[in-house]
């Protein structure tokens, strides 16, 4: 029996070890080297107040959303204008209070209704914010919530 498992077992290694890599024999060359576009005179500086590390980016109709991972002010949300990136507002109050942030999460769009929605890990809440509301009133707080659980 201790043959037949050692003789097995030394099989399976001569059999690893002498399996040829075909892909790393393999070259690959690029056949379309000349279409290469220089960019680097359509860079634009966003000009803004507000400065945010890590963030998630998102578009709804003609506003580009940004959702920091880690919010480094009172509010989390930023909206600019997606051809401009002119800076709108800011939105998302981070906090335990009622309708406020804390660990956000990804956001999830609704292009059709104009809406969007940001989970609320620490209270395992997903919080909806209709796009139309949050550019008439700067002092936004959600009141509709999914519960995650």
């Amino acid at each position: 029996m201790k043959n037949t498992i050692l003789f097995t077992g030394l099989l399976m290694l001569f059999i690893t070890g002498c399996r040829s890599n075909k892909e790393a024999e393999t070259e690959k060359f690029q056949k379309h080297r000349n279409k290469i576009i220089h960019v680097g005179n359509k860079i634009v500086d966003i000009k803004t107040d507000v400065l945010f590390g890590i963030s998630f980016l998102n578009i709804i109709d003609n506003f580009l959303i940004v959702n920091e991972g880690s919010p480094r002010g009172y509010k989390g949300i930023h909206l600019f204008d997606k051809n401009s990136f002119g800076y709108i507002t800011s939105t998302g109050f981070t906090g335990r209070g009622p309708g406020e942030i804390s660990v956000p999460g990804r956001i999830g769009v609704d292009d059709k209704n104009r809406v969007f929605w940001i989970p609320s890990h620490g209270k395992k809440i997903m919080y909806k914010f209709s796009l139309d509301s949050v550019l008439n009133n700067e002092k936004y707080k959600p009141t509709e919530k999914l519960d995650l659980d």
